[in-house]
């Protein structure tokens, strides 16, 4: 199967086919604990829970955005180079003579 083909059926290309980093593990634990910090401190607020519940979820929803138009952004970019690779560049026809 080619590159092209793994990508259009979803095998490459996807956030969750993507190996993450041990980085973003350690990041995401942190994030994680705060989180829960935070819930525990406005378990006693629940309008400012909610508040903060929908400022949360709209965050994942950007950066799941983020996510996506970065991988579309590579499909470009390797579309774009793929169409150059395969044009003839003019120094390498042959001169008339």
């Amino acid at each position: 199967m080619t590159a092209l083909e793994n990508l259009i059926y979803g095998n490459r290309g996807t956030l969750e086919g993507m190996r993450t980093t041990k980085e973003y593990a350690n990041l995401l634990a942190i994030v994680i604990d705060r989180d829960k910090k935070m819930r525990d401190l406005l378990a006693s607020s629940p309008d400012l829970l909610t508040h903060y519940d929908d400022t949360i979820t709209s965050l994942d929803y950007a950066n799941s955005q983020l996510a996506i138009d970065h991988l579309l952004e590579g499909l470009r970019f390797g579309i774009l180079l793929g169409i150059d690779i395969t044009k003839e560049p003019e120094s390498y026809k042959p001169s008339e003579t």
